[in-house]
């Protein structure tokens, strides 16, 4: 992707630029998340709000990287829970989320 003055964004960058968005957005209430589908592998932070615009009528909103995910979405990629709180759990059960959770 191209930013102004014609250069390329670096991805990972870009990455660290919406997760930083979202801490501030939500403080230190950031989930840790890993994909168990081989189509993607991929371990980060996430965070489960209702204060996101794309949360509708207080439901909760996931956000991966910074960015909102649906229930769908996190169905295929088959996503394990590594570390979240138990309000954070409750908000993913609101929110339609199911997710694997790592034997602790």
């Amino acid at each position: 992707m191209l930013v102004e003055g014609g250069r390329r964004e670096d991805p990972v960058s870009a990455g660290r630029d919406r997760v930083t968005k979202a801490k501030h957005l939500l403080g230190d209430r950031i989930m840790l998340l890993r994909t168990t589908s081989p189509l993607r592998d991929w371990t980060g932070e996430a965070a489960i709000t209702t204060r996101h615009p794309a949360s509708s009528h207080g439901r909760p909103v996931l956000l991966i990287e910074g960015e909102p995910v649906g229930p769908v979405e996190t169905d295929w990629a088959d996503y394990e829970i590594l570390k979240a709180t138990a309000g954070e759990l409750e908000l993913l059960r609101r929110g339609d989320y199911r997710f694997r959770l790592q034997a602790w």
